[in-house]
């Protein structure tokens, strides 16, 4: 009985996520490892956002957008995929990704990571 008082519990319920700000974190590389010059592989984790091709939303979503990806404070690319490369040259680079609405807004709440590189 207790379990079931716990499950129906509007405390405990996890289920409305609109109260949850979106969030995004580089998987990889991490960063506390060289890597080779070149296109480099990134995995992200987005956590309460759907992402979308950028300018191509439904209208109405206001969660929903793309991932802009920054090196040493520069744009170079907007996405819609947690796994994408970015080109690196030798040296060592701050790649920085953040969560954007399709209208290219960021979030009222910042979503970004950033992660530094040693580029071989």
């Amino acid at each position: 009985m207790l379990l079931l008082l716990l499950a129906c519990d509007p405390a405990t319920d996890t289920a409305d996520s609109a109260d949850i700000d979106p969030t995004i974190e580089i998987l990889s590389p991490s960063g506390d490892e060289p890597v080779a010059a070149g296109d480099v592989a990134f995995s992200v984790i987005v956590e309460n956002f759907s992402l979308v091709d950028p300018k191509h939303s439904e209208e109405g979503e206001t969660a929903s957008g793309y991932i802009g990806v920054s090196v040493d404070g520069d744009e170079v690319d907007r996405v819609a995929l947690t796994q994408f490369s970015v080109a690196l040259a030798a040296g060592e680079h701050k790649v920085a990704v953040e969560l954007f609405y399709d209208d290219g807004d960021p979030l009222d709440e910042r979503a970004s990571d950033v992660v530094t590189l040693s580029v071989e």
